[in-house]
């Protein structure tokens, strides 16, 4: 895909700007005018030196990411019982139930000392053994974490782009194995390779946000620009 490409296809990324804010006791839903605006509310959560905050993170990454429902409506009951589900371990078959708001808050912050390292695949595999945080979902609290680092990775990514080597469940999902690790770590590392020589531009190929403030490029642009459909 040419430098020029990845602009158009990062512009016409859409996804709802939402997310969780309150507290754990009352959370509430928020939406914002833009992504970075999304992302550093995620990121500012996830990174806050508070459990109870850290874990809203976590939960509100969750929201997020099932906001979305059949046919592309938005469908925030069924985001909030995801929400419900992680917290309280109300929990469908094969799910890992409820740890705490500490063991949780422990886990995500051992997980942002895995990526800061470059241990990508160390990240991942922390992270799924949280409720509700299969590889899609545990890619999505990584990308939240670090964006400068990290992106997601889903059924989309896994069918467009199979150089990247990623393995299905029958359903598409993508699955959770040693293998699947590796492959992360090395596609972390190819979105930010990509984000570099982007940036390496300088201005002319920056990413124009929802607001219309451009930005330069961060590893999950770059992974925004590779699921966007033109």
């Amino acid at each position: 895909m040419s430098l020029p490409e990845y602009v158009t296809r990062r512009n016409q990324y859409r996804y709802p700007r939402v997310g969780l804010g309150g507290s754990l006791e009352r959370w509430e839903e928020l939406s914002f005018p833009s992504t970075h605006l999304l992302d550093c509310h995620h990121n500012q959560l996830l990174l806050s030196d508070r459990d109870d905050q850290i874990v809203l993170g976590y939960l509100s990454t969750i929201f997020w990411g099932h906001y979305v429902g059949k046919g592309n409506l938005p469908n925030p009951r069924r985001a909030e019982a995801r929400v419900r589900r992680s917290l309280y371990g109300e929990s469908r078959k094969g799910c890992v139930q409820s740890k705490g708001v500490r063991p949780i808050a422990y886990q995500i912050r051992a997980t942002f000392a895995n990526i800061t390292s470059d241990r990508y695949a160390e990240a991942l595999e922390l992270l799924c053994g949280l409720p509700q945080l299969w590889p899609t979902f545990a890619s999505k609290v990584c990308a939240f974490l670090a964006p400068e680092k990290c992106g997601v990775v889903d059924r989309v990514t896994a069918s467009k782009y199979p150089c990247f080597g990623f393995s299905v469940d029958g359903g598409g999902y993508v699955t959770g194995g040693l293998s699947n690790r590796a492959n992360y770590a090395r596609y972390c590392c190819f979105l930010q390779k990509q984000a570099e020589t982007l940036n390496s531009h300088g201005q002319q190929f920056q990413w124009r946000d929802d607001d219309g403030v451009c930005y330069p490029w961060r590893a999950v642009d770059v992974e925004r620009a590779l699921y966007c459909n033109l």
